[in-house]
């Protein structure tokens, strides 16, 4: 069971280059009351990860932190929670690692997205600013 588990630790707690791009990226461009939005049914630990810039940021769509959820991420709220949670911000930031699409579904419609950035390693970042 242990060995099953070691490639997944791994990768949780192996710098990941392109994350950490994004994280100081991030924190030279937040500004107080801006949030983040993990489009994921569950929100990986980059903000322990890579503070520098994911710990600086609301997080949007956290529901419960590991702990409380008893497991390695942490869950997500339900769509209208989200987006009732996204109104009580001017400026909401994505990070996309993989290619799943686009963020919009999961942003409230009172915001456009303003731009998109590729970091090194193919993640993107995406800024939303309400309209």
């Amino acid at each position: 069971v242990v060995l099953l588990a070691v490639p997944t630790q791994l990768a949780v707690r192996v710098p990941v280059p392109s994350l950490m791009v994004a994280s100081q990226f991030l924190h030279a461009h937040e500004r107080p009351g801006d949030g983040i939005v993990y489009p994921y049914s569950l929100v990986p630990p980059w903000n322990v990860a890579y503070p520098e810039g994911l710990a600086q940021l609301r997080d949007l769509s956290l529901r419960q932190d590991p702990g409380a959820a008893e497991r390695l991420y942490s869950t997500t709220v339900p769509l209208p929670v989200l987006e009732h949670r996204e109104m009580g911000v001017r400026r909401i930031w994505v990070v996309q690692t993989k290619p799943w699409g686009n963020p919009a579904p999961y942003i409230a419609p009172a915001f456009h997205r303003a731009h998109i950035w590729t970091m090194r390693g193919g993640v993107k970042v995406w800024l939303y600013t309400r309209s």
